[in-house]
C-alpha cells in the first residue's frame, strides 16, 4: 500500500497544522481588502470657487487650497466657476463624481439662492455633503461720520426722517442686502434698498452721503473707517471683533436677534463615502491651524474655525437656512433670472 508523506505525520500534529494553515489563510483574506484600498487622496483635488478671481471668497479659498495641499500631499487646484450668484458653481459640484476629488466652497448663496431664485440647478438639501465650516466674517452696520454714534440714536434718526432713507448693497440678494433687511426687521426701520454691481460702487455713493446706512464686512469697510469717511455703529455677531474692539455688538446695544456674517464652507457631492468625508474633514481642520494662514486671515477680519465636523457644518447650514428664510419671506425679496 502506497502512503503519502503526510500519512507518517501523527494525527494530532496533522490536525494542528491544518488549523494553523486555515487560520493563516483567513487572516490573509481579511487583511487583503485593506491593502487593496489606497489611502486618500492619491491625485490632485479640484476646489470650485463660486466667484471671480480677486474677490474675498476667492482670496480666502486660494489661501485655504495652499494649506490643504500641504496637509494632503496632493495638489489642490482652484477653479473659478462664476455666474448667477454662485448657482453655476454649485451645479457643477453637484454633478461631479462623489469621490472626494471635487469640492466646492459654499457661501451664503448656497442656502439663500433657492429661496431667492424661481429655480436653481441644484438641490441645496440633497446634492451636497458638508465637510467643514472653514471661516466666518461678521458684518457691521456702517453710517456716515455725522450720524449718531450709537445704535439707538441712529435707529431713532432713521425712524424720524421726513423722507424714507435708503441703503446700498453690492447686489440684490447679496449677504449685505439680506443683513440690512434683518436690521430693518429687528428694529422696525423703514428704508429703501439700492442695489449696486459690487461693494465698490456702493461705498462710493455711501461716502458721498447718498445713503443713510449699509451693512458690510469689516475688511471691506476698514479703509473708509480708518479715513474717517464712515463709522462702524454695531457688529452683527455674538461677541466683539478683535479688528474693531471698541465697537459693541447689536445685543450689547439693546437689539437682539441680529447675527449676520459671510462664511466659507467646503462641501463634497452627496454620496461621497463617509471615510473620504472624514479624511477631508481632518485635513481641512489641520490646514486651518497653520500660523501663517491665521495671521493673514486675521488681517482680513476673518475668524477661522478649526474644529468643525461634518455634523456641525450640517447644523450650521440648517440654522442659516432658517435665519434667511424668515428675512426673505418678510421682505419679499426675489431675483428674476
Amino acid at each position: 500500500m502506497h502512503t503519502t508523506p503526510e500519512a507518517h505525520i501523527p494525527f494530532r500534529r496533522r490536525s494542528r497544522t491544518a488549523v494553523l494553515w486555515l487560520l493563516s489563510a483567513t487572516l490573509v483574506g481579511l487583511a487583503a481588502p485593506a491593502y487593496a484600498q489606497p489611502a486618500f487622496p492619491t491625485h490632485p483635488i479640484r476646489l470650485i470657487i463660486p466667484f471671480a478671481p480677486g474677490g474675498p471668497t476667492d482670496i480666502f479659498a486660494r489661501l485655504f487650497a495652499d494649506r490643504l495641499a500641504a496637509v494632503s500631499g496632493q495638489q489642490v487646484i482652484p477653479e473659478n466657476r462664476t455666474g448667477a450668484g454662485g448657482n453655476i458653481a454649485y451645479a457643477a459640484a453637484a454633478k461631479a463624481a462623489p469621490d472626494g476629488y471635487t469640492l466646492v466652497v459654499g457661501t451664503t448663496g448656497l442656502v439663500t439662492n433657492p429661496l431667492l431664485y424661481k429655480s436653481v440647478p441644484f438641490d441645496g438639501d440633497n446634492d451636497f455633503q458638508p465637510v467643514a465650516l472653514l471661516a466666518t466674517a461678521p458684518l457691521v452696520l456702517l453710517a456716515p461720520p455725522q450720524a449718531p454714534d450709537t445704535l439707538n440714536g441712529l435707529v431713532a434718526k432713521l425712524k424720524a426722517a421726513r423722507e424714507k432713507p435708503t441703503y446700498p448693497s453690492g447686489g440684490n440678494g447679496a449677504s449685505t442686502h439680506l443683513a440690512a433687511e434683518l436690521f430693518k426687521l429687528r428694529t422696525g426701520v423703514q428704508a429703501t434698498h439700492v442695489p449696486y454691481r459690487g461693494s465698490g460702487p456702493a461705498f462710493i455713493d455711501m461716502i458721498a452721503g447718498r445713503h443713510a446706512f449699509m451693512m458690510e464686512t469689516i475688511a471691506a469697510s476698514k479703509p473708509f473707517v480708518s479715513a474717517g469717511q464712515l463709522r462702524i455703529v454695531a457688529v452683527a455677531s455674538d461677541k466683539r471683533n478683535p479688528a474693531a474692539p471698541s465697537v459693541p455688538t447689536f445685543t450689547e446695544s439693546g437689539v437682539e436677534g441680529i447675527a449676520a456674517f459671510t462664511w466659507n464652507m467646503v462641501l463634497a457631492p452627496a454620496r461621497t463615502p463617509p471615510a473620504v468625508i472624514e479624511a477631508l474633514n481632518r485635513m481641512a481642520n489641520a490646514a486651518l491651524t497653520d500660523a501663517a494662514l491665521a495671521r493673514r486671515t486675521s488681517e482680513m477680519a476673518i475668524d477661522l474655525i478649526a474644529d468643525s465636523t461634518p455634523a456641525s457644518a450640517t447644523a450650521f447650514l440648517a440654522s442659516e437656512r432658517r435665519r434667511w428664510a424668515e428675512v426673505i419671506k418678510s421682505s419679499g425679496i426675489t431675483i428674476d433670472e
